[in-house]
């Protein structure tokens, strides 16, 4: 190798010192602690998103609402989940209601959505719609599935909702949702998205659903759980 001659005597350059536990104690004591912790199986593992269920159930009868009360304020959001039928010839809208409020006097609900649409006998369709001031007094949440004719046996429309930061008492809640029912020979193939505001500043420890109009039928389940 270049620059090395064999045979050729070599001299350190500054004092010989040999390592010690002391002049790296901040590398042998992290590996050391690490491995002690491994070991024990007691290291610390990263925090878990858990889910905890509040409410479910299914209708073993029509109802024109569900009403999930009680609900705990230990956790930060909510998340429900909706599949259903309604009695309606097309898919009704679901509506929330938190708290028992109406709205009244200046409502106090809003909302915003899209959506994308496949009718039986016409062509695909888009579109959007916002409502800053709700007039039904309710929270618009999805869409549900028709149980008219021609709709397939046993087929639901289904919905998940978030509501988010719902203890608060400070200011109103948000939620966002995505809603989908499915089409037929003579029904339409839908799929909604969107979001909205409560301007209420308590915890939301009531929901009223419905489907707006509609009854809901036989079969038609929820859920609703709370994280964070």
């Amino acid at each position: 190798m270049a620059g090395i001659e064999a045979g050729k005597t070599w001299s350190r350059i500054g004092a010989e010192v040999a390592p010690t536990d002391a002049a790296a104690s901040g590398v042998w004591g992290d590996l050391n602690e690490i491995a002690e912790n491994v070991g024990a199986g007691n290291w610390p593992s990263p925090p878990k998103l858990t889910m905890e269920v509040i409410d479910e159930g299914v209708l073993t009868g029509t109802a024109t609402n569900i009403l999930l009360t009680s609900i705990p304020q230990n956790f930060t959001n909510l998340e429900l989940l909706f599949m259903g039928k309604t009695s309606g010839g097309y898919g009704s809208t679901q509506r929330l209601q938190f708290n028992d409020d109406t709205g009244s006097p200046d409502n106090n609900y809003g909302d915003g959505y899209g959506y994308w649409r496949k009718h039986y006998n016409y062509a695909y369709a888009q579109g959007f719609s916002t409502q800053y001031y709700n007039t039904g007094g309710q929270a618009r949440t999805g869409r549900f599935a028709a149980a008219g004719t021609g709709d397939p046996a046993g087929s639901m429309g289904g919905s998940k909702i978030t509501i988010y930061n719902y203890s608060n008492t400070t200011h109103g809640k948000n939620w966002t949702y995505w809603s989908g029912s499915p089409g037929a020979v003579s029904q339409s193939t839908y799929f909604q998205w969107g979001g909205g505001y409560w301007s209420g500043t308590t915890g939301i420890v009531k929901i009223d659903a419905s489907a707006w109009g509609d009854t809901m039928q036989v079969g038609t389940t929820w859920q609703l759980s709370g994280y964070g």
